[in-house]
């Protein structure tokens, strides 16, 4: 009788940490993980993994866009960011760093999509916007993502040491001359669906999270090599 009892416990042990194996890889591993989620949040897992049910960019890049690259190039890179955001500031220098990497075969195209719960993200994108009339959007978004304080103070201070037009700035940002086409992005986010940042589409495409962080790979894949 005792070892019956003896082997049924032990059975009944291995079921367990056999099935407590498998949550914890199914957990931790982001293909077992519901990363299409309709809350939006500063983190890109929110990525579909499936190929077939990736959402596909609703406003084709035009000129008013922000660009790296030429637009020929025959991979085109849109990223919705957050210049708040902690994960943009740690993969949005990639993505952006991708049109070097790639000389003529990579555009990359920034978009804001400021989150409501980080407090000086809409006003970063506004200076980047003054910075843009400026020809100096990409050295403002560099001071955002690569500052983990910054303040909007800071940013002026250096917006002035690029030698941008700072009174000219304020008086644009104070004046809502901005919003329209940062709330223009915001939208078609939204209409993308985008549910979080830093979220990433190729060639009209939302990329999954794989793709995402293996992007220097799978731009290549794209390209052929």
């Amino acid at each position: 009788m005792n070892n019956i009892t003896n082997w049924l416990l032990a059975i009944i042990i291995v079921l367990l940490l056999g099935g407590g194996v498998y949550w914890i890889y199914t957990n931790q591993n982001p293909r077992y993980t519901n990363t299409n989620s309709n809350t939006t949040s500063d983190s890109s897992t929110t990525a579909a993994t499936d190929t077939k049910d990736l959402p596909k960019l609703s406003m084709e890049i035009n000129e008013a866009d922000h660009k790296l690259g030429p637009d020929d190039a025959p991979v085109k890179l849109v990223e919705y960011a957050d210049f708040q955001c902690p994960a943009c500031k740690q993969l949005s220098p990639t993505f952006m760093s991708m049109a070097d990497k790639f000389p003529g075969q990579v555009q990359f195209v920034y978009r804001h999509f400021p989150l409501s719960y980080h407090p000086l993200s809409k006003d970063a994108a506004r200076i980047a916007e003054g910075a843009a009339e400026q020809g100096k959007f990409f050295e403002m978004a560099e001071y955002f993502f690569t500052t983990s304080d910054f303040t909007i103070d800071s940013a002026y201070e250096h917006a002035a040491s690029l030698g941008l037009d700072i009174d000219k700035i304020k008086s644009d940002v104070a004046a809502g001359k901005y919003d329209a086409a940062i709330d223009k992005d915001y939208n078609s986010g939204q209409e993308s669906g985008v549910a979080g940042t830093p979220t990433l589409y190729m060639n009209g495409t939302q990329l999954s999270w794989e793709d995402t962080t293996g992007l220097e790979n799978t731009i290549k894949k794209a390209l052929g090599e």
